[in-house]
């Protein structure tokens, strides 16, 4: 018991240090010119690594757990801060979605990367990988329900063998990376709101819709 109060302890002081919860301010304050400068600075950051990896809240699953989809990166530039911190963005808003939404009976999120002609050219270095598994594992236990990677290239399996080591064990049980007809069922079988693709999600491109929305919001417009 003395172990969890301390784990717990731990975790408050470094949301309170990393300032997430100004971090969930993000996006939602309504400006005008005149207060341009009152930005948060990690606006900037999230939303050019955004921009450069969507990642979008699809909507939510049977179990009223936010779904977040990511796709793969368009661009070799990499600034580490910024792709740490609109991990940890998306991270927040899918937590406020689903403790929302199930009425706080669920505190899980699933996570699907759909990562199909997802070229190596593009991928992030290793060092930023291992430390973004580092803080999203620190500051985010047992929040993770499922981890579906779909059509990995040969190189994203092989990334994922060198970071297995650096993943708690029950993170690990949480992983698959369907590929082929498996990964498109996925895609474009689902029954119902277990669907990962609907006619009424937002493109992937428009980035900024989705961060004005309202921060519990899914980026399907028939799912509050």
């Amino acid at each position: 018991a003395d172990g969890v109060l301390a784990d717990v302890r731990e975790n408050l002081r470094v949301r309170s240090e990393l300032d997430l919860n100004g971090l969930r301010l993000c996006f939602q304050r309504r400006r005008d010119e005149s207060d341009e400068g009152e930005r948060d600075p990690r606006e900037s950051l999230i939303e050019a690594d955004m921009r450069t990896q969507p990642m979008l809240l699809r909507g939510f699953d049977s179990e009223n757990r936010a779904v977040v989809l990511k796709y793969p990166r368009t661009s070799a530039h990499f600034d580490e801060d910024g792709y740490v911190l609109a991990h940890m963005y998306i991270a927040e808003r899918a937590i406020a979605a689903t403790e929302i939404r199930s009425l706080g009976r669920q505190e899980t999120v699933v996570a699907v990367s759909d990562f199909a002609n997802y070229g190596q050219s593009f991928r992030p270095p290793f060092s930023g990988i291992r430390r973004l598994a580092g803080e999203m594992q620190g500051l985010y236990p047992e929040r993770l329900e499922s981890l579906a990677i779909l059509d990995p290239p040969f190189w994203m399996r092989a990334l994922v063998k060198l970071i297995q080591p650096f993943l708690d064990p029950d993170t690990q049980t949480k992983m698959r990376m369907p590929s082929g007809s498996e990964a498109e069922e996925l895609r474009l079988m689902g029954k119902g709101e277990d669907s990962l693709i609907k006619e009424n999600l937002l493109p992937r491109e428009d980035v900024k819709q989705f961060l004005g929305l309202p921060f519990h919001r899914s980026a399907l417009c028939n799912q509050e």
